[in-house]
């Protein structure tokens, strides 16, 4: 009974020493990784990578051809990474916003679309009615409306995201 305790700890603590470990992140424009370890000149609250600061933020810095190409790049990293998120969202309400970095939104989602799975499963509930059972379509009403305004306001938001 004390694993799940046990492993959300562990989780936490690798996540409060990412900062002390000096972990990478991805960058902000193109997904490459982002590390002080990795490339020095990186600035210590940096979130994009050097060749985008190169790039993007300095002027006359790099050839027009260079930066065409990693426009290019960023913006095939970007479509990738929205069509990734819309499959996940297919897959699993919330997922798809956990993956974009909307992890709140996501864990709602999810929370929600897994208890519609957990009353059409359960459909006869948990506790015996005290009166009479209610006919198996008025009781499965509520949770497969439930199940599809979630799921179809999971996937409405990852479009409008996707703009």
């Amino acid at each position: 009974p004390f694993y799940p305790l046990l492993v959300s700890l562990a989780l936490l603590g690798l996540g409060l020493l990412s900062r002390t470990l000096g972990t990478a992140k991805p960058c902000s424009k193109c997904g490459a990784a982002v590390s002080r370890r990795g490339d020095p000149e990186v600035g210590a609250g940096s979130s994009m990578c050097t060749q985008c600061v190169n790039v993007f933020a300095r002027k006359n810095l790099v050839e027009p051809a260079a930066k065409v190409r990693k426009q290019a790049e960023v913006a095939r990293y970007q479509q990738r990474s929205e069509r990734v998120s819309y499959v996940l969202g297919l897959l699993f309400a919330g997922m798809g916003h956990a993956f974009a970095g909307l992890p709140v939104r996501g864990a709602v989602y999810g929370f929600i679309f897994m208890a519609a799975i957990t009353g059409f499963f359960l459909r006869n509930g948990v506790l015996r009615p005290p009166y009479d059972a209610m006919p198996l379509p008025v009781r499965l009403a509520p949770v497969v409306l439930i199940f599809v305004l979630v799921y179809g306001l999971s996937l409405r938001g990852l479009l409008k995201r996707q703009g």
